[in-house]
């Protein structure tokens, strides 16, 4: 858990720790999701910490990575940096269950959003809202 957060029994929440490559999302105060994840590629494409919210939900939808070019396709993604960045969750179907390794992100991370397995963006989907905080830290 966030160590700054204000926990009350009914919170909502994202929560995602870069060191240890997880993702826990909390409903009315208890843990809906654990799950690892892949976050930006240390020192070169680092996932931003802070608090965020969630400002968009968007579904089957074709995405372009910063800086290279690159499309892709992610069916479930949530968007939760409204300064235009484009930081956002999302499923990567090119990368295998075996990728989500706490030491994933220091040499094939992400482009900077937070990679999830499918299964874990469709369940994500059902239970994530606009507004929803989203939580990044370092540790």
């Amino acid at each position: 858990m966030y160590k700054s957060m204000i926990v009350t029994p009914d919170y909502d929440c994202i929560e995602i720790n870069i060191e240890k490559q997880k993702l826990f999302l909390y409903k009315n105060g208890k843990t809906i999701i654990d799950t690892p994840c892949i976050t930006g590629t240390k020192g070169v494409n680092d996932t931003p910490c802070g608090t965020f919210h969630i400002y968009y939900i968007c579904h089957n939808v074709s995405m372009q990575k910063k800086n290279y070019g690159d499309e892709y396709h992610t069916h479930h993604a949530f968007f939760f940096a409204p300064w235009g960045a484009g930081y956002g969750i999302h499923d990567a179907l090119w990368k295998e269950d075996e990728s989500y390794k706490p030491d994933t992100y220091l040499t094939d991370g992400s482009s900077g959003c937070v990679e999830v397995p499918l299964e874990v963006s469709e369940k994500l989907s059902r239970e994530v809202y606009p507004g929803m905080p989203v939580v990044i830290n370092e540790k």
